[in-house]
């Protein structure tokens, strides 16, 4: 899974381009404490905070 970091880059330069097809709120790997993490609303680019035990959209993420 991409970083918090690397989830709002996807956002601001692909999903503001209108490439990736993204929709909903995505994890990241990143957390906040053993049981909490958080994601990204793709709708408007806010940040999510929530309990691991949530069911969100995942999208993989790899460098060159």
């Amino acid at each position: 899974l991409p970083s918090q970091d690397e989830l709002n880059l996807m956002y601001s330069v692909l999903h503001l381009s209108g490439l990736g097809d993204f929709l909903g709120v995505y994890w990241s790997s990143s957390e906040l404490a053993p049981t909490m993490a958080i994601g990204q609303f793709f709708s408007d680019g806010i940040v999510y905070y929530g309990t691991k035990n949530n069911t969100l959209r995942v999208r993989a993420f790899r460098t060159f």
